[in-house]
């Protein structure tokens, strides 16, 4: 039985990862009638981004999450939208195929600028588990 509560919970917590996700995607698509696929891209740009400037620059994070948040995401999101807006009245396969080309564009990008390397952060939520019961469930699980 204690196994069955801990798939329960890895799928709640997956599935909230999964839930965001598509709000998102449905979120991008009502307010700019676009088929963003490029969401996931932009959302890796900004880890590596934020990599960059915490792990790697050694900015506090006080300092990096407020560059990214304040500087990077909005150039990002202002030349998304410039690329975007000419394209609101065309038909749907346009803005679709652009925005897979984005898709490719940032993966290729983030390839050549950060060499390909995988890269670790320091978590910000600890990683360490309390207990429920016979279920372990994580902090990193519960902020999700």
């Amino acid at each position: 039985m204690s196994v069955y509560w801990s798939l329960v919970a890895i799928g709640l917590f997956i599935g909230s990862i999964y839930g965001l996700a598509a709000m998102g995607l449905v979120l991008t698509y009502k307010t700019t009638g676009v088929f963003n696929f490029a969401y996931g891209a932009v959302a890796m740009v900004c880890g590596f981004a934020y990599w960059q400037l915490h792990d790697s620059w050694h900015l506090t994070g006080w300092v990096a999450l407020p560059v990214l948040l304040l500087v990077v995401a909005p150039v990002i999101g202002l030349m998304f939208e410039a690329l975007f807006r000419p394209l609101a009245g065309l038909s749907a396969e346009v803005p679709l195929v652009v925005s897979l080309a984005l898709l490719a564009l940032l993966q290729a990008a983030a390839v050549l600028i950060w060499n390909g390397q995988e890269r670790g952060l320091e978590p910000v939520i600890p990683r360490s588990t309390f207990k429920v019961g016979s279920l372990y469930v994580g902090y990193d699980q519960l902020g999700t």
